[in-house]
């Protein structure tokens, strides 16, 4: 018997024994995965449907409130379907976001393999150098929609962050009592 099957016994009338062998995964989905019933699917329809009618209230710049009359559902049923349609929203901007990249990465490496056969059968060094100028621009390009060329942050250190970095524990534990009168140390308060 394979490790991926459960091994059950039922006991049948006449007091046999039959041995079933049962996917784990199907009886952990025994019960989940059941066919949409009649009910279910007009339900889903309905919520589907009225969805739709919040999705053109938001466009219309309607509030929640005025969406929920216009529907004659709760102010709690608005912000459920205005959560879930701005989520399918944002997931349909970044896939066609990821698909756009996909795209031009595409594009870009056609464009460095013809730079690239430009420059093995480029005769002077002009064109060769053309050829690897254009090639240079091309990986700088997929370098930047990729996010290689990220902007490096740099932490700008002041006089006074310098200042309090050199001074000694006693001095800052000075500094502190000196000032203790211009901080809140009320607990519960940050």
């Amino acid at each position: 018997m394979s490790d991926k099957t459960v091994a059950t016994t039922e006991s049948a009338k006449d007091g046999s024994t039959r041995d079933n062998r049962v996917s784990p995964i199907r009886t952990h989905l025994k019960g989940i995965l059941k066919p949409p019933t009649r009910r279910r699917s007009r339900v889903t329809r309905k919520v589907a449907a009225r969805r739709a009618e919040v999705a053109e209230c938001m466009k219309a710049h309607m509030t929640q409130r005025q969406m929920a009359m216009k529907l004659k559902v709760s102010n709690a049923t608005i912000s459920k379907d205005i959560k879930v349609i701005t989520d399918q929203w944002c997931n349909e901007v970044l896939l066609n976001i990821t698909a756009v990249k996909g795209r031009e990465l595409v594009e870009l490496d056609q464009m460095e393999a013809q730079a690239a056969k430009g420059y093995r059968e480029s005769k002077t060094e002009t064109c060769k150098i053309r050829w690897l100028r254009t090639r240079l621009m091309i990986k700088s390009r997929r370098a930047k929609l990729i996010g290689l060329d990220s902007p490096i942050i740099h932490h700008h250190v002041t006089a006074m962050d310098k200042a309090l970095r050199e001074m000694s524990d006693e001095e800052l534990d000075r500094l502190l009592e000196q000032h203790m009168d211009l901080i809140d140390v009320t607990p519960g308060k940050s």
